[in-house]
């Protein structure tokens, strides 16, 4: 609205400049005009930028049309699960107006249609996790488990994870959803909710958006196969996240048992409620949640059932945390001599990766060596050819030593150069941080004890940079990997993973 008046006033003092005939005053007017109109632009672009940008990957989406200043006391403790249980995260409450600064969603602009807030909810929600990817909770969700616990795992397989709503059936539960901008998935349903909006002016039927999800499935084969890809978990079976529905004010030992030893990752339903019923299995829930008693808890099983995927004969695989140019510049590189690209962002959910880059989030632990072994790990038996492990960012020169590795085969550590350090070596300190030191220490010691003898140690490899094999890796089994791996994982500065920087040669 502001722009149009900016116009009208531009072109009424252009009237009165031409009805005057003065001609300096009129190329004055158009200069002025010009540079006005291209600062609100570039102005503009910058605030959307600025917004955009400022928006972590690490995101949990909750919304409440009615705003959030008078909670009941049910809400006030879900938003407080999430808040305290995901620390590394934001938290972000949506509402009537603030939702309009993540996304301009033009059906919800109309006047016309007549939208339900139920149908409303549904509409900013796709529309939001489209662009931004993350968490998506409803204000009825309460979080029982930290999410980096468990939803790496979950979204490995397709980018894209919700509960199934039946026990061993299709139903979906669109209460609660991860899921990477990317995703196949979010991105055509939020089309397709788009384009029903096109033509529809009111609601038929308040379940026209699990319709859409049924009817891609039936009609799209590449969606309907990553859903099938997706793993199950059956958010109606017993100890699960529909375990309280109709049981809030209830005093039950059994599922007040479920809750302490193995609660389920989310409760759904969690509105209402006796405040009073101190005793009632709602406020065991509260207490494990936000007390977190007996933590860590047990993982529950998820059902895969997806495909290996099929890589190229030549793979890049990265370790990233927010180097965005970085990340294009090694996809120039990439592109130009026919290498696919493997990212797995540590820090940003695949926020700002570019589209048709394949990128899976991971829990920012074990430094980049971690990352090269939750790859082999994963894809063991499907490995490409060839493989060139660097990290996105630019420091020690990676992009000019990628080039090099992608045009020499064989071996290769990015520099060749021998590296002076003995087997008594260890780390206290990096870059002013403390490192956790490791279960076995000094360096030769660990290397005998989880790699090979000393005396085999190969030409050490710097900064995280290493040209390997499918053959090269295959040579030891995966248990190994398996061992290693969970010698990096439990912290993000940990000291095994300087020793697995300078062993690389050794492992893969």
């Amino acid at each position: 609205m502001k722009v149009i008046l900016y116009f009208i006033l531009i072109f009424l003092i252009f009237l009165l400049i031409v009805k005057t005939n003065n001609l300096s005053h009129l190329c004055l007017f158009i200069i002025i005009f010009v540079a006005l109109t291209v600062f609100i632009c570039i102005s503009k672009k910058r605030i959307e930028n600025f917004k955009d940008e400022n928006i972590k990957g690490k995101t949990i989406w909750i919304l409440s049309l009615n705003g959030w200043k008078n909670m009941d006391w049910c809400r006030k403790k879900v938003v407080e699960s999430w808040k305290k249980l995901n620390s590394e995260w934001d938290v972000i409450l949506l509402d009537e107006n603030n939702y309009k600064k993540y996304v301009n969603v033009e059906c919800l602009n109309d006047s016309k249609k007549k939208i339900s807030n139920q149908s409303k909810e549904n509409i900013i929600k796709l529309n939001i996790l489209a662009k931004h990817g993350g968490i998506w909770a409803d204000n009825n969700v309460l979080c029982m488990m930290p999410v980096d616990n468990w939803i790496y795992e979950a979204l490995e397989p397709t980018g894209f994870w919700m509960y199934h709503q039946d026990n061993f059936g299709s139903g979906i539960a669109p209460w609660f959803i991860v899921t990477i901008r990317q995703s196949y998935i979010i991105e055509l349903w939020k089309k397709s909710c788009d384009s029903y909006w096109n033509i529809n002016d009111i609601v038929f039927n308040e379940n026209w958006v699990n319709d859409i999800f049924y009817n891609l499935c039936k009609f799209d084969p590449k969606f309907s196969l990553i859903w099938k890809e997706t793993p199950y978990l059956w958010s109606n079976e017993k100890g699960q996240a529909n375990m309280l529905m109709n049981r809030l004010d209830d005093n039950d030992d059994e599922i007040k048992k479920i809750i302490k030893k193995n609660p389920p990752y989310v409760l759904n339903n969690v509105r209402g409620g006796n405040e009073l019923i101190r005793n009632s299995n709602l406020w065991a829930a509260f207490d494990e949640s936000i007390g977190q008693i007996n933590y860590p808890y047990p993982l529950h099983k998820l059902h895969f059932t997806h495909s290996p995927i099929k890589f190229s004969d030549r793979v890049y695989v990265a370790s990233d945390c927010g180097h965005d140019d970085g990340v294009k510049i090694m996809q120039k590189i990439c592109s130009k001599n026919n290498v696919e690209m493997v990212i797995y962002d540590k820090c940003n959910f695949c926020k700002h990766i570019p589209n048709g880059i394949y990128c899976r989030p991971l829990k920012n632990t074990g430094r980049e060596q971690a990352t090269y072994l939750h790859f082999v790990i994963k894809h063991y038996d499907n490995l490409p050819n060839n493989i060139f492990f660097v990290p996105s960012n630019t420091k020690h020169d990676r992009p000019l030593r990628l080039k090099n590795m992608i045009a020499n085969e064989g071996l290769h550590c990015g520099n060749g150069k021998k590296c002076t350090f003995g087997g008594d070596f260890s780390l206290n300190e990096w870059e002013g941080k403390k490192v956790d030191p490791a279960y076995v220490r000094p360096y030769k010691n660990w290397f005998e004890y989880y790699i090979d003898n000393y005396d085999k140690l190969e030409l050490p490899c710097w900064n995280g940079i290493m040209r390997t094999s499918k053959e090269r890796i295959l040579r030891n089994p995966i248990y190994k990997y398996i061992n290693l791996y969970k010698t990096l994982i439990e912290t993000n500065n940990p000291e095994s993973g300087h020793f697995m920087e300078r062993s690389m040669a050794n492992v893969f």
